[in-house]
């Protein structure tokens, strides 16, 4: 008969799969309330420095490629790739981090959130299931 000495003594040592399981139940229950939470949309902040001072293009649900230049100074440049129609407006924040721009010229003012999809920025209308299924990528030029 061989012996094997407990290096801890028995009152100490626990079930070998306890602390497995528990480690399993928290990662699966976390897993599943952040799938069924949505995207994290950007805050005001967050918002800002993602697209202060920069350009992006993103294709309309028609096929036209847009491109937005969005100034630090709070206004941005509207260019419509798939014809010639331009227009320039003001950019601002709402409380929950979406974007709105309001044009100066044709253009329908509108809203937008934004959020991080898989290291891509993505814009969508509103924050319905429906409209973030249907956001579109904002490629940086």
């Amino acid at each position: 008969m061989i012996v094997v000495p407990l290096l801890r003594s028995p009152e100490t040592l626990e079930p070998p799969l306890s602390k497995t399981f528990a480690f399993f139940v928290v990662a699966c229950c976390s897993l599943s309330v952040h799938a069924d939470s949505g995207p994290a949309f950007l805050t005001k902040e967050q918002a800002s420095e993602a697209i202060g001072g920069k350009a992006f293009t993103f294709a309309r649900p028609d096929g036209a490629k847009i491109r937005w230049d969005f100034k630090r100074d709070g206004t941005v440049y509207a260019n419509n790739r798939s014809s010639t129609r331009k227009d320039a407006g003001d950019w601002t924040f709402k409380d929950d981090g979406a974007v709105c721009i309001k044009w100066r010229g044709g253009s329908n003012d509108s809203c937008s959130s934004y959020f991080m999809k898989e290291g891509q920025l993505m814009r969508t209308g509103s924050r319905s299931e429906e409209s973030v299924a249907k956001a579109v990528a904002m490629t940086p030029d």
